[in-house]
């Protein structure tokens, strides 16, 4: 775990025109706004990985699990269910379920490993960047391959010619030294999924001249049906204004369980 130093911070969530060649371009479900975080919080390294996930105490049933560094690559082909086996309450209050992964570290460990809330996500991944990714680098495709797997080089080394997540800790880490923020496997965040005017109504009013959102939580309600916020790409994404940019974001149901879905540990700083 690294501590991610927020408390207190105002920064632009969000894509921002700059990450575009074109203002156009700039999508209405990703609308820059700025926003402060009141505690710092401690995130994963990497992505968790096969060979962690049963130690966890959970049974592995990721995809990609017949090769040699299998145990080194991050878990997928789990549900948010397993995750953390309960929808996020919107009290602040823990609640994840007591036989979920995010479950069983809390009762080894008495701490509220849960996952990272979609503004505490993109703030680390940026790290303090502004740009599509967290190398600081411009929107292509290279500035991509150089901290993610993704759809243009996900097949490197590999011994079947097929795109697929690799070991995590190869690439780029950001400055914050996590690794894998862009790529390999979506992550898998707390939010519930909002868009269009849903989602502006998690903003403060007034964010359009400035105002500040003080930690967000995504929305009150379901745009669509539980569906939760996933954020960073996969193996498959490719090309520099794909879902791997450090502002963009996606969505799944709450019981979908493809091979480009995985999950980052995070918890407080601060223990209660």
């Amino acid at each position: 775990m690294r501590r991610i130093p927020a408390a207190g911070r105002v920064w632009t969530m969000g894509i921002t025109p700059e990450e575009y060649d074109d203002e156009t371009m700039v999508p209405t479900n990703n609308m820059p706004h700025r926003v402060m975080l009141t505690r710092d919080y401690f995130m994963g390294v990497y992505e968790v990985t096969q060979g962690q996930y049963p130690n966890i105490g959970m049974s592995a049933a990721s995809g990609f699990t017949g090769y040699e560094d299998s145990w080194k690559r991050p878990v997928s082909h789990i549900n948010n269910g397993a995750m953390r086996g309960a929808l996020a309450s919107l009290d602040g209050k823990y609640n994840a379920g007591p036989s979920s992964a995010c479950g069983l570290i809390y009762a080894k460990t008495g701490v509220e490993f849960d996952l990272p809330t979609e503004a505490q996500w993109e703030y680390a991944c940026r790290a303090g960047t502004t740009s599509a990714f967290n190398n600081g680098g411009g929107c292509t495709d290279d500035d991509y391959d150089e901290v993610g797997w993704n759809g243009n080089n996900s097949k490197t080394g590999t011994t079947d010619n097929k795109m697929q997540p690799h070991a995590v800790g190869l690439l780029s880490p950001n400055s914050y030294g996590l690794y894998d923020m862009h790529g390999n496997v979506q992550e898998v965040c707390l939010d519930r999924w909002t868009s269009g005017t849903d989602w502006l109504d998690t903003f403060a009013p007034g964010f359009e001249d400035g105002s500040v959102t003080i930690d967000p939580r995504g929305g009150s309600t379901w745009s669509t049906a539980n569906r939760i916020v996933v954020r960073g790409g996969s193996y498959t994404s490719g090309h520099g204004r794909d879902l791997g940019r450090s502002g963009n974001r996606g969505e799944m149901t709450y019981t979908y369980h493809g091979d480009y879905n995985g999950f980052r540990l995070c918890c407080p700083a601060v223990f209660r």
